[in-house]
């Protein structure tokens, strides 16, 4: 006799913590809560291109070493393109362009030096029509950020993303 209570009351709870977890469930996809905000989607577009620009970084090290000298971007792209290459076009889970947008919003620059010895790439928002915020970096593998002089103080990418 005891048991069967037991178990009464074990299918009861069980029940009853299904029926709070569905109504739960229910409220949430009704209410899914904000939208994501302007502010939250340049974070993270921003996040993105500073994956994507040591991304940069990291392939053209790699070039290098394998080919004594730095590369300009149709050689880099064809190199991380390259299947025996330890990289990949896709980075991140998205798919590197060979298009002046790279990456979705963000243009490319890169230039090699004719001596090989070093390079410069900018990597600007293209959605960004106020401030023409950017990335930059060289052959030092430092990242640099910025915007037009007089434009208003963009949030800063911590350094240790």
């Amino acid at each position: 006799m005891n048991r069967i209570r037991v178990f009464s009351i074990a299918v009861l709870a069980a029940a009853a913590l299904a029926c709070a977890a569905f109504a739960i469930a229910q409220s949430q996809q009704r209410n899914p809560g904000p939208p994501a905000m302007a502010v939250e989607r340049t974070r993270d577009s921003r996040l993105i291109a500073v994956d994507v620009v040591r991304m940069l970084n990291t392939a053209e090290e790699k070039y290098k070493s394998q080919h004594n000298a730095y590369a300009d971007w149709s050689e880099l792209y064809r190199f991380i393109e390259n299947e025996q290459s330890p990289m990949q076009p896709r980075f991140g889970g998205l798919e590197i362009s060979a298009g002046p947008e790279v990456v979705p919003g963000w243009n490319l620059d890169l230039i090699a030096s004719a001596d090989r010895r070093s390079y410069e790439f900018a990597l600007r928002n293209v959605d960004d029509k106020a401030c023409r915020f950017s990335f930059f970096s060289d052959e030092s593998g430092l990242i640099y950020q910025g915007d037009v002089i007089g434009c208003p103080s963009a949030q800063v990418i911590p350094a240790s993303q």
